[in-house]
């Protein structure tokens, strides 16, 4: 089914690995990578991963019009 419009959200990347027994997912969230600018909340500061996620979402979806409806930081520390 086509979509009207799809709103998107970007922060920050997290790289995702597989453990088993993990609750609830058999996953967990790997560490930023070291040296890694970082916010105030300890989020990875990557703008290069806007443009990423848009790309993919096009190419996977083909959603149509795309609307960046929030992205940002608190304001970077390392």
């Amino acid at each position: 089914m086509a979509t009207d419009f799809l709103d998107v959200n970007y922060y920050f990347p997290e790289t995702i690995a597989y453990a088993p027994g993990s609750a609830p997912l058999d996953a967990r969230v790997l560490a930023s990578p070291a040296g890694a600018q970082t916010t105030a909340l300890g989020r990875e500061v990557a703008p290069d991963g806007m443009p990423e996620l848009l790309t993919r979402i096009d190419a996977d979806y083909h959603p149509g019009d795309l609307y960046i409806t929030e992205n940002g930081s608190c304001g970077a520390t390392t």
